[in-house]
């Protein structure tokens, strides 16, 4: 009598219909959709990872016309004087630019013209203007021919910075144009507010 192979003899023989026990199934592991996960104990996890919740839209600060120190020029005076200070000063150098003189050179004149001679420390002192930039200021004005340097007339041992004849209508020549730009600088101003604000920087410059 012949013998009979038995299933678990044969391993992977399965007859027509018939699927092996060691097949691997729709839902085994061994699908073509890929592993599943698992968890640390062996088992598949079939539960669905939340979606991640949506980026909150970056804040964006408005754009301000008037630049970075609008604000803290409206809580600190300092900022807020130097940044009036530099308006002041672009508006006087257009006016200036066709007379070939710098800001710092019509105050000098003009101070020469009021007082005198005066020496460049002395300059440097009233006009609140550093002494190397004033060294240049002078260098200029001279090589203009607007002022000369002498011996003071008081001080033998220091050097006067005096007005040449053509100083005072080169000075004058530029009055003319200097109220109608700074009119236009100081427009957020009412006339009682400017003398205000004339009267609190002489405070502050010690003229008060």
């Amino acid at each position: 009598m012949p013998s009979t192979v038995s299933d678990s003899a044969s391993g992977s023989r399965a007859g027509p219909g018939r699927q092996s026990e060691n097949a691997p199934g729709p839902d085994s592991p061994g699908t073509p959709d890929g592993p599943p996960p698992w968890t640390a104990g062996g088992a598949a996890t079939t539960t669905a990872q939340p979606p991640a919740p949506p980026r909150p839209a970056a804040s964006r600060r408005p754009a301000n016309a008037n630049g970075h120190f609008s604000e803290p020029a409206r809580e600190r005076p300092g900022i807020a004087m130097c940044r009036a200070t530099a308006l002041v000063a672009r508006t006087l150098d257009e006016v200036l630019s066709g007379h070939r003189l710098t800001v710092t050179q019509r105050l000098a004149l003009k101070m020469l013209n009021d007082v005198g001679p005066c020496s460049q420390q002395e300059l440097s002192a009233q006009l609140h203007i550093d002494r190397r930039v004033m060294v240049g200021c002078i260098d200029g004005l001279e090589d203009c021919g607007l002022v000369r340097r002498e011996r003071h007339p008081r001080n033998r041992r220091a050097h006067a910075v005096m007005p040449t004849p053509e100083a005072g209508p080169a000075s004058a020549a530029t009055e003319g144009g200097v109220p109608r730009p700074l009119d236009r600088a100081f427009g957020a101003l009412t006339a009682a507010e400017r003398r205000t604000l004339t009267r609190l920087v002489g405070e502050i410059l010690g003229m008060g």
